[in-house]
């Protein structure tokens, strides 16, 4: 059942996209690890009610939509994606000019009231926004970890098989990261009550 409101928050269900090229025959040494690069910009959506129940109304109204439909007052969407070519060697086959790219959008709600509002409803939308920050961080660094694990699992893979069944196995290794990585954002979600522990409410 999706929970509804929601005053924190969960990330997007991670997409992988494998680019396979083949290439001309290679000599390497050691597995190279694949080069991690990350990618960051934080969105805003507009708000500015000057009462707290109708400012919350906004929030619900107007918040971001996971991609299943799943309705948050902030979120993070990521992007995991593993480019590399296979290259045919005497043993078998490697990976060559591996590359591992996170991509991650945060959103946050942006409070621009009219006029002045009470005093305590701008300390009190400090307090959400700070802990909303916090919880969306906790989903940011499980992202980076993820992706480090997947240039380790890639540069693992063994030169001993054909292609094709290298191919394989990166697929595998790509499937277990995202599966640790999904159940690792499942406890974090429930071990803050979606940020509601960090103070990500209203």
């Amino acid at each position: 059942m999706a929970p509804f409101p929601r005053p924190g928050s969960r990330r997007l269900l991670f997409a992988v996209a494998v680019v396979l090229a083949a290439a001309p025959a290679a000599v390497f040494g050691d597995s190279l690890r694949p080069a991690l690069s990350v990618r960051e910009d934080t969105r805003y959506y507009r708000v500015d009610a000057l009462k707290a129940q109708p400012l919350r109304l906004q929030i619900d109204a107007r918040r971001p939509a996971r991609h299943d439909g799943v309705r948050s007052h902030a979120l993070t969407e990521a992007v995991l994606t593993a480019r590399y070519d296979l290259l045919e060697v005497p043993e078998g086959c490697r990976l060559g000019t591996p590359s591992v790219v996170l991509e991650l959008t945060t959103w946050l709600p942006d409070w621009q009231p009219p006029r002045k509002a009470a005093a305590a409803l701008y300390a009190d939308w400090a307090a959400m926004l700070q802990g909303l920050r916090d919880h969306e961080r906790g989903h940011r660094d499980l992202a980076v970890h993820a992706a480090d694990r997947l240039a380790d699992a890639l540069q693992a893979l063994p030169s001993d098989r054909d292609c094709a069944q290298l191919r394989q196995l990166a697929n595998r290794a790509l499937n277990r990261v995202l599966i640790h990585l999904q159940l690792r954002n499942d406890s974090y979600d429930r071990r803050t009550q979606h940020g509601r522990l960090q103070g990500a409410m209203l």
